[in-house]
């Protein structure tokens, strides 16, 4: 495949979806203030970066805005995009892991909360991840952190306790950014439309940041799982997007193979980008199956009125991804569900769960408003029982 040709089918497909939903995105004259980067690094870090850091900082937003394969991909987006690949690259590397094929990513509005993979006419593949969901992973962490109060160890370092519900009848302020986050993408089709805040402290920081990682390595590390896996050789293609493309549609077992390598790929890097414990890194799955199936609750509840009616894409059902993954997870580092390293990721897919269940009336309010769906999730929707059976 020629990267050149696959950029440009990427760039029409992107052109073509942007005018059907009306969107006129414009990322060429986007550029990041003076010092933005060393802030918010800094913010972060909870400390002032040293020379080296803020080179690298300063860097970082325009390290790959020259490499963007469209005009139509966010700069920071992309760069961020690109550092998640390098780190599970280098991962692969490190363990001596084969990769038959490198593949080419890039965004698209999907209506999915998730990536799917295309195929290029004339041969080859591109990765495309729905263009708003690194800044959904990052607002549904900080929404996460929020209903979590900070407690001290005996050891100097913190923690935050997960009992959310009682922390959240005395301090709503978790509740109403999350579901302010929920509608901003239902209704605009951006989270990012939501009213923007940052973290009251740098503790909130390091563990949005932790938590916000391990999400989004899972992603890309489970579409790593399916070249890895050998699945694009056997994968059938079905009509599918806002503009219909030929989408590669997976088995549901090479689906939960791709689950299983993406987690352990999420899982080293986590470990060797930054050197934490499992903890973190296993919260990535929890959160994302969470974060899909409230997507596909909401979408469904505010359409239909019935948050069970629809389901977004065409992957097996979030709950039994999880389900499967936490099983292979258990083996894979020992002990039981309840136990560490595994309980941390539950405790906080529990988090959101009791997020949803109070920010499900705005949806019921929105709705009895008329209040509709931004218009590419309506493309996504897909009914259990017409996937089951095919």
């Amino acid at each position: 495949m020629s990267e050149e040709f696959a950029d440009q089918f990427l760039e029409q497909l992107q052109a073509e979806t942007y005018a059907r939903l009306g969107i006129t995105p414009d990322f060429e004259s986007l550029s990041a203030p003076p010092g933005m980067a060393v802030t918010v690094w800094e913010q972060s870090l909870g400390r002032p970066l040293t020379p080296a850091e803020v080179r690298e900082a300063e860097a970082f937003p325009t390290a790959d805005y020259a490499m963007r394969p469209t005009k139509f991909e966010h700069p920071f987006a992309y760069a961020m995009m690109r550092t998640l690949t390098r780190h599970i690259e280098k991962v692969l590397a490190d363990h001596d892991i084969g990769l038959p094929s490198r593949p080419r990513f890039g965004t698209l509005a999907t209506g999915q909360v998730n990536a799917m993979t295309v195929a290029v006419p004339g041969g080859g593949h591109l990765v495309l991840l729905e263009n708003e969901l690194l800044t959904f992973a990052n607002l549904i962490c900080k929404a996460i952190v929020l209903a979590c109060p900070a407690t001290e160890a005996e050891d100097g370092w913190f923690g935050f306790s997960t009992e959310a519900p009682a922390h959240l009848d005395e301090d709503d302020t978790a509740v109403v950014r999350f579901t302010e986050t929920l509608l901003a993408y239902l209704v605009d089709g951006r989270p990012a439309a939501a009213p923007q805040y940052l973290l009251g402290s740098w503790r909130q920081q390091i563990v949005t940041s932790l938590l916000r990682d391990a999400v989004e390595l899972f992603v890309v590390g489970h579409e790593y799982g399916h070249i890895i896996g050998g699945h694009l050789g056997s994968a059938r293609l079905r009509s599918a997007g806002v503009v219909p493309v030929e989408q590669v549609d997976y088995p549901w077992q090479q689906e939960y193979e791709a689950d299983y390598i993406g987690v352990h790929l999420g899982v080293l890097a986590m470990r060797e980008k930054i050197e934490v414990d499992a903890d973190y890194a296993f919260c990535g799955f929890e959160i994302f199956f969470s974060a899909l199936d409230i997507m596909d609750r909401a979408a469904s509840l505010l359409q239909f009125g019935d948050e069970s009616a629809r389901r977004l894409g065409s992957h097996p059902p979030s709950f039994d991804r999880r389900a499967t993954l936490r099983d292979s997870a258990v083996r894979l580092v020992g002990g039981d569900e309840s136990g560490h390293p595994l309980g941390l990721g539950r405790a906080y897919a529990a988090v959101l769960d009791t997020l949803w269940e109070r920010a499900r009336p705005a949806v019921v309010r929105a709705r009895r408003h008329g209040v509709r769906l931004a218009p590419m999730w309506t493309f996504a929707l897909t009914t259990p029982a017409a996937q089951e059976a095919t």
